[in-house]
């Protein structure tokens, strides 16, 4: 996909995409002002894209390809090099809230890993799988919302 869009427009994509998908939670965002509510629906529609590459009808060969190819593209687009219209948004936001790339690309990592488990047997393993497909939005989130002491609002 070619991604020659401006940043205005990215953000525009982004913003369709939270409005289209998200259901009320998108409507949460207007109570940020509008940079945050921009960079939260820039990191809604990653997040997005993410859980629906790994729920795709393709086989799991396919969604685990599909889901390569997207890790692929985000380290490309922080890179400066963009194959989606929805990633110069999203590192514009990386970028302004200092939010880890660790984060976003954890997430792919916990939604890859529902391409082959069929249970969770230990309480470890739960609590790496929550970390890996909820707690690290919440923290890329809480980057964008702010916080004052850092190590305590992480831990």
């Amino acid at each position: 996909m070619n991604a020659q869009v401006t940043l205005a427009e990215s953000y525009d994509i982004c913003r369709t995409t939270a409005r289209r998908a998200a259901g009320n939670f998108y409507y949460s965002f207007w109570a940020l002002p509008r940079e945050k509510r921009l960079a939260m629906c820039a990191l809604y529609a990653f997040f997005r894209r993410t859980d629906d590459l790994g729920d795709d009808e393709g086989s799991i060969d396919t969604r685990r390809a599909s889901l390569h190819n997207w890790r692929e593209s985000l380290t490309h687009a922080m890179s400066g090099t963009f194959d989606d219209p929805l990633l110069p948004a999203l590192t514009d936001v990386v970028r302004r809230y200092s939010i880890p790339l660790e984060y976003l690309t954890t997430s792919i990592d916990g939604v890859e890993s529902d391409l082959t488990r069929t249970q969770i047997a230990t309480s470890e393993e739960l609590d790496q799988y929550c970390y890996q497909v909820a707690s690290v939005v919440g923290l890329s989130c809480m980057h964008v919302w702010g916080f004052r002491n850092e190590p305590r609002a992480l831990a």
